[in-house]
């Protein structure tokens, strides 16, 4: 309903009405509850977060080091190496490859990258969104729009849910998200090269 803000709306109240039914239905209210008191995972991510920002403090241009978050938490320990406040990076020889994060995109890629990490990473997706965003408002094809409306939303959502957990790097939300987002790029591509033969031909 990309024409129509009234069925947008309808059509996202019907998704809400069925999304608390569900949380009814399965008895995950509870846990739902859970994510907004200071208490149990709230208070767990509270303490990730204030981690991941201390270690981004200490390190802020190029942080502690790629993927060496998750060792600093399982050794307890996060001794870096270099002038602290500026530069400075964790050197201890041991790794831990698992699944834990800072459950915060965010503060984690800031803690293990610093502000050139994220404002790279960040680049990319405001990249991403202008390519698609300039192909959606140039294209009169409605199929191709709706296309282009799925990859900006697709950006969107990631980027927000990226503030409580870790999707930049998940790959079950990476691998859909990259595959939405790309083919919109190439839609576009395609377009504007169709347009430019088109042109071609006409001065021809």
């Amino acid at each position: 309903h990309f024409k129509s803000i009234k069925k947008f709306f309808i059509s996202l109240g019907s998704m809400a009405a069925a999304s608390v039914a569900l949380l009814f239905i399965t008895d995950s209210i509870d846990r739902f509850i859970n994510i907004f008191t200071t208490e149990g995972t709230a208070a767990i991510r509270l303490g990730l977060w204030e981690r991941a920002w201390s270690l981004f403090t200490r390190s802020p241009i190029f942080g502690a080091g790629f993927g060496r978050y998750n060792d600093i938490q399982s050794l307890l320990t996060d001794n870096l190496a270099g002038r602290e406040g500026f530069l400075a990076f964790f050197l201890h020889p041991r790794f831990l490859y698992d699944f834990g994060h800072a459950h915060n995109s965010y503060l984690q890629v800031l803690a293990e990258t610093g502000i050139i990490g994220l404002g790279l990473l960040l680049s990319f997706w405001g990249l991403c969104f202008y390519i698609i965003f300039r192909s959606f408002r140039a294209s009169r094809d409605n199929f191709s729009r709706k296309a282009f409306l799925a990859g900006l939303s697709t950006i969107v959502v990631l980027l927000a849910l990226s503030f409580t957990e870790h999707y930049l790097s998940a790959t079950t939300i990476m691998v859909g998200s990259s595959m939405i987002v790309s083919i919109c790029i190439g839609l576009g591509w395609q377009q504007n090269s169709v347009k430019k033969d088109l042109k071609k031909g006409i001065n021809a």
